[in-house]
Formats: structure tokens, C-alpha cells, sequence
């Protein structure tokens, strides 16, 4: 299944037998609501992070991902 990434958009996914409710939480706090699409593929969730958006947190997520990364309920996302 192919999506149009618009520009300024990131997409990252996390593997595990997570629910999208999960994913949409443990996003939404790094990112503050800017998640504009998520998409499940059996135990695969890709998300689209419209990076352009004022995200209040941006510089700190930039940091999570970077960094240390971050993790839905222990699974860990990847950036791509």
C-alpha cells in the first residue's frame, strides 16, 4: 500500500502487537497532536508526522529520535 508523503512530512513505524489507539498515544505526546495519518499492515504501523506543523515539543522529539529514540508500550520506533 503506497502513500503520497506531502513535504515536510516524516514517517516512522513500530512493530508489536500494539492497537492503533497505542500508537496514536505514544506519538501524540512526542509530537502534540501533528500525527496525520497512521496505517496498519498486520503488526507493522506506519505514521506520517507532519513535521512542519508548530509542534511544541519538536526540538525534543528531534532529540528522542536522534538519541535514545523512543518506544510505544516497550517496542521500539524506527525512523524511515
Amino acid at each position: 500500500m503506497a502513500h503520497v508523503m506531502e513535504p515536510g512530512t516524516s514517517r516512522f513505524y513500530v512493530e508489536g502487537p500494539l492497537t492503533s489507539e497505542e500508537v496514536r498515544s505514544a506519538f501524540d505526546k512526542v509530537f502534540l497532536n501533528c500525527v496525520t495519518l497512521i496505517v496498519q499492515e498486520r503488526n507493522t504501523y506506519w505514521v506520517y508526522v507532519d513535521m512542519g506543523r508548530q509542534c511544541l515539543l519538536l526540538e525534543e522529539a528531534d532529540q528522542k529520535i536522534k538519541g535514545e529514540g523512543f518506544t510505544v508500550n516497550g517496542w521500539k520506533v524506527t525512523y524511515g
